[in-house]
């Protein structure tokens, strides 16, 4: 097989992958005040809360796992790290949909950032696969599963989950998410490049850490995001009572929360 149709084939790997995960993951962010309701957050008090926990777990573990990750498939190779992310994220989506409580919808969402990363370990194969000259052409292409998902994520979140229930549609994002993973497993072929770099200087994962937050930029983007995070938080609420007031078709978005306040 020549070098140029092995990469189409990952390529297609690649480009499923990131979709799904990122589709994934954003069929859930719009309705999370809703999801978590159903959880059992009804109090408006405590929904606001667990929404905002909820949404900023993930980067909490990853930005504790990255440099392990980082470490970690400099031994492996690139291939394992596209798969082990896309394993990762079909668990904690199985996880997600299975969750009888908000704090065991926290964990998932912890375990998530812990061993996610799509987005990067898809870059960093296509990177070191693509051929010299079509290296940019093929991350922009890669990005471009980025945009597809974040747009199709919130329509499937929007639509079938009213009617399927979103539970369900985060249990067969799973599935097709794990079906990634496997298909990656399976088709991809390391790069030659990415195999053991003995040569290079091994930083402790802890200094590494330590390190990266000592960083005032990385501080300032944490505060950014927790921020963030509490905003999206407010306006999400005030969505909230304007569904309970509002037209038939947002009655009909919100009546799956059941929420009491």
């Amino acid at each position: 097989m020549s070098s140029a149709t092995s990469f189409a084939r990952s390529f297609r790997i690649l480009w499923a992958g990131q979709f799904f995960s990122t589709c994934s993951l954003t069929i859930i962010v719009p309705l999370l005040p809703f999801y978590m309701a159903e959880l059992g957050a009804t109090l408006p008090e405590a929904n606001r809360i667990w929404t905002g926990v909820a949404l900023a777990a993930p980067a909490v573990t990853m930005c504790l796992f990255s440099p392990l990750w980082g470490r970690y498939g400099d031994q492996v190779g690139k291939k394992w790290m596209v798969v082990r992310a896309l394993a990762g994220i079909s668990i904690s989506l199985l996880w997600m949909g299975l969750a009888s409580s908000p704090l065991v919808f926290v964990l998932a969402r912890l375990l998530q950032g812990a061993f996610g990363g799509v987005v990067d370990a898809a870059a960093a194969f296509a990177g070191a696969q693509a051929s010299e000259g079509t290296k940019g052409r093929a991350l922009g292409n890669l990005q471009s599963a980025t945009a597809a998902g974040s747009l199709t994520g919130p329509l499937i979140g929007g639509l079938p989950s009213d009617w399927f229930g979103l539970a369900t549609m985060i249990l067969w994002s799973a599935l097709f998410t794990a079906l990634c993973s496997v298909a990656a497993a399976v088709v991809l072929q390391e790069p030659a490049s990415g195999r053991n770099l003995e040569s290079r200087e091994k930083l402790p994962i802890a200094h590494a850490s330590q390190e990266m937050l000592r960083h005032p930029r990385i501080r300032n983007m944490l505060v950014a995001s927790r921020r963030s995070v509490v905003g999206a938080a407010q306006r999400q609420e005030a969505h909230r009572k304007k569904c309970v007031r509002g037209p038939a078709w947002l009655r009909r978005q919100h009546r799956f929360a059941n929420v009491a306040g």
